[in-house]
């Protein structure tokens, strides 16, 4: 911090020096002598208010808002990186529009008043700038000689059916769509012929056998796509894409004669001197192995990249009705590498074995070594298929899904005294192995270890769906593509830590995977000034409590993956799906502990409960429900079936609602089980279920009037002000809105007699939709507005809710006027219809906002993010982001 004056400290020191001079040698001269009165001095003060202090967006500038102040001046100018900002209030509030790089950034604010005084420096903030977040990254493959790694992702938000190969800097992270369309943001296709379905696995291919495949291109990768059965060469500077064997094409026609592909999974080249003798053709100088797990297949292929002829290599052969190669049969091949040759001979105890290739079987759990020339399978490591002992010692394979050989002279850090040695992901384990292939030996190189109570061997964020194993020996380390994860995770083969590459992650902790639902509030567990959120993870099995200041997420109770171990005693999460923040004065009787001071509420549709949970200690209590197969029911009343969302009720309308004059604390639950559908009420004390509107199992009735649910999704309590409005009932003191996503509509239902009215949205058969607007599409959570902040977000509203939707493909917020029933899109939207409304990354899953009225924002919860939505600039960036991914599987 410092201040600038017009004037230079040697100016200023002559000038006083010339009024000592002017006021000497006399004393009489009658006015006093006039005294200097210093000016203005302190510099002005300029915040940001938008972006948060650390942020992510993909745009190539970005709105930076804020706000100025000095009490003695007026202020000259605020500028943020150079970037003159606007405003017509004198800058109390202000704006600029700033260009960001690729990669990291800090926007620098500066600010200088009328009198000279300025602070370069007032304030701060890290913004990253990245393509939004990979859909469903599948497969990669590492091409070192350009610092990048090729990557399959499946982008299955914006279109189901946008599939494409992208290259990932490893230096920068930057990801450039190279071939297809589904980049996460919808992008057209790029390149000719004809488009990928459903692409599984991607290898290099060699410049000789590229400028062949693709006239005359000098850099090719080969791509086998499950849904069309062919395997593609496409061309990287062009993005072109040519089918080499498989298909049918548009026509029908196969490329290449030999049986056809079922469900190919995996390619991997083959070296040229090989080619002919696997393919028993003398012409065949390029070829790559496939590995076919369809049924009545399961087979090893050869592919002539010069014809597309296949050949069954080792395996089922449908057109033969013979099984080619001696040695068990494969189940379920999924992924196939090639060997070094001097190790075939060894691994397959045959002097003569010069070919051979790896083949990792999933249904098995097992790792066979195949002989290229006879087809012959043995099995390395893994299961022997009840024909003796495992094959190796270690922890056993659940769900091996890649395999990458080893160079011979790293396999001794991996295994002590190896010479010959490979990498296996196991997706379902979480774990990386190294397989000793003399001995079948498998030790956990990073990852969950099953031998130590499934403790984390190596630090760093754990595997989720760990799919794909890319060997960068320059930088001794693995680079695994985590079908959950957003970036490439890197993992030191030396001591098994694991980063992100590159690591852009918002806010320390844990990512999440799934997240169903969020809350306001967390307690004190960042201190009593910091604002916080909890967020519900359905895939993690965990509750988060998520910093709004810094984006820090912490795991307050369940399943914690960079610790390999859970958090908190009493029933486990199985399938949480709500989570509502519990009053402190019930959290003691619920959680029957005096020492209880924050607690909340979450719905577990597979425990068929409410649990409490202590949100210091992290300790789970059943408040209500149960499976009844497995135990007591707590509290009387209809069961839960499939209960999907909570919200606390007011505590002055609890006796009313379960007409109990005792009952002090209660929750709403909507259910939207078979022959349920309902919204209950469930006293806190008791665990007591009572149908509040919606069908009633136990007496065969339906309770309260108006349109039936259909599958409700979520409840909130309306402003009790909105009541009366909304259900035309001017005794109607206590209502709750629910979103019903089987008739993609809004609704209010009287909390006393259970009527429900429609507010938005559509009325099955009975007519048209009511309120104007775009429809609803998949209607997830809703929210009820004050007053106050619905003029700022529908103009004219002076009642109204917001209402997130998973749309067709992109997430939307719509806003909904309570009195009228019109939407009007805040944020977000589909492509298909022109475009998102505002910018910045988009919404993918939203399934919950909070307004922070007082930073004039929405903070919306989506499936792996918290995003933050300025409505003064109608921007987005992600606020809190563990680096994860949306997974297609």
């Amino acid at each position: 911090m410092y201040y600038l004056t017009r004037l230079s400290k040697y100016t200023l020191l002559l000038f006083v020096f010339a009024l000592v001079a002017c006021g000497g040698g006399g004393g009489g001269g009658g006015g006093g002598g006039g005294q200097l009165q210093p000016g203005d001095t302190t510099a002005p003060t300029a915040v940001i208010q938008f972006p948060t202090p650390s942020a992510l967006t993909d745009g190539e500038t970005i709105t930076v808002r804020g706000g100025a102040s000095d009490s003695e001046s007026a202020i000259a100018f605020v500028r943020v990186n150079g970037v003159d900002a606007q405003s017509d209030d004198g800058f109390a509030s202000w704006q600029a529009r700033v260009p960001v790089a690729f990669g990291k950034n800090t926007l620098v604010v500066e600010v200088q008043d009328s009198e000279g005084n300025g602070d370069q420096e007032a304030d701060s903030a890290l913004v990253i700038r990245q393509s939004s977040p990979v859909v469903a990254p599948i497969d990669g493959v590492l091409d070192s000689n350009n610092n990048r790694v090729l990557m399959i992702v499946h982008d299955n938000k914006t279109n189901q059916d946008d599939s494409a190969l992208v290259s990932v800097d490893l230096d920068s992270g930057q990801r450039t769509l190279l071939s297809g369309s589904g980049d996460g943001n919808g992008d057209g296709l790029i390149g000719s012929g004809p488009e990928f379905d459903f692409p599984l696995s991607v290898a290099l291919g060699a410049a000789d056998d590229c400028a062949v495949m693709l006239d005359g291109a000098t850099a090719c990768v080969l791509v086998l796509d499950e849904d069309l059965d062919a395997l593609f060469a496409v061309n990287l500077d062009t993005g072109e894409r040519v089918i080499v064997s498989g298909g049918p094409l548009d026509e029908g026609e196969v490329i290449g004669a030999g049986p056809e592909f079922f469900v190919p999974t995996s390619v991997a080249p083959v070296a040229a001197e090989s080619c002919a003798r696997v393919l028993d053709d003398e012409g065949a100088t390029a070829c790559v192995l496939v590995v076919d797990t369809g049924s009545g297949l399961d087979a090893l292929f050869a592919v002539n990249l010069g014809t597309g002829e296949r050949v069954i290599v080792s395996g089922g052969n449908p057109d033969e009705g013979t099984e080619v190669g001696a040695g068990p049969k494969f189940d379920d091949p999924n992924a196939v590498a090639l060997v070094a040759a001097a190790d075939c001979a060894r691994m397959l105890d045959d002097e003569g074995a010069t070919a051979c290739a790896l083949v990792v079987d999933a249904d098995l759990e097992a790792l066979f070594a195949v002989n290229l020339d006879s087809g012959e399978r043995v099995i390395v490591s893994g299961n022997s298929l009840g024909e003796g002992a495992e094959v190796g010692t270690g922890p056993q394979f659940i769900n091996p899904g890649f395999v990458a050989p080893v160079a011979a002279a790293d396999c001794a850090q991996l295994l002590d005294g190896a010479t010959a040695c490979a990498l296996v992901a196991d997706n379902e384990l979480g774990a990386l192995f190294a397989v000793n292939l003399e001995g079948g030996e498998r030790v956990i190189v990073s990852g969950n270890d099953p031998a130590n109570d499934n403790a984390l061997v190596g630090s760093g964020p754990g595997f989720s769906l760990p799919l794909s194993v890319l060997l960068d020996r320059a930088g001794n380390r693995a680079l695994i593509v985590d079908g959950n994860f957003d970036a490439l995770i890197a993992v030191d083969l030396t001591m098994g830590h694991r980063s992100l590459l590159p690591d852009n992650r918002l806010g320390a902790g844990p990512g999440f995977f799934q997240a169903v639902s969020a809350v306001s509030g967390c307690g004190q567990l960042f201190g009593a000034a910091t604002a916080c959120m909890l967020v519900a993870d359905r895939e993690l099995g965990a509750l988060f409590a998520v910093n709004l200041d810094t984006g820090e997420r912490v795991i307050v109770s369940g399943n914690n993956p960079d610790e390999g171990a859970g958090v908190g005693t009493g029933p486990a999460f199985i399938n949480l799906r709500s989570v509502a923040l519990v009053a402190a004065a019930d959290c003691v009787r619920m959680l029957d502990d005096q020492g209880a001071t924050a607690c909340a509420l979450v719905a577990d549709s597979r425990l068929d409960a409410l649990l409490a949970v202590n949100l210091d200690t992290g300790e789970r209590v059943l408040v209500s429900g149960g499976n009844p197969g497995e135990g007591a029911v707590v509290g009387t009343g209809p069961d839960f079936i499939t209960p999907r969302s909570v919200a606390l009720a007011a505590a002055a309308d609890c006796a009313r609602v379960l007409d109990d004059e005792e009952a002090t604390a209660c929750a709403l639950v909507v259910d939207t089980g078979i022959d349920l559908d309902a919204l209950l009420a469930v006293n806190l004390d008791t665990g007591e279920r009572v149908i509040v509107s919606g069908s009633n199992p136990g007496e065969g009735v339906e309770v309260g009037t108006g349109p039936e649910f259909v599958s409700p999704r979520f409840v909130a309590p309306a402003v009790a002000a909105d009541c009366a409005r909304m259900l035309n009932n001017e005794d109607a003191a206590a209502c709750a809105l629910v979103v019903d996503g089987g008739s993609d509509a809004l609704l209010a239902v009287n909390l006393d007699t259970g009527e429900r009215v429609l507010v938005s949205g559509n009325r099955l058969d009975e007519g048209a939709p009511v309120g104007l607007g775009p429809e609803f599409i998949s209607p997830v959570s809703v929210t009820p507005v004050a007053a106050a902040d619905c003029a700022r977000i529908m103009g004219e509203a002076t009642a109204c809710a917001l209402v997130t939707d998973f749309g067709t493909g992109l997430g939307v917020l719509f806003a909904v006027n309570l009195s009228t029933g019109e939407r009007v899109i805040v944020s977000g939207g589909n492509l298909d219809a022109g475009g998102p409304v505002g910018t910045g990354p988009v919404f993918l899953d939203p399934i919950s906002v909070i307004v922070d009225s007082i930073n004039n924002r929405l903070l919306v919860a989506d499936e792996v993010a918290i995003i933050v939505l300025d409505l003064a600039t109608d921007s987005r960036v992600f606020m809190s982001w563990g680096g994860n991914a949306i997974s297609g599987f």
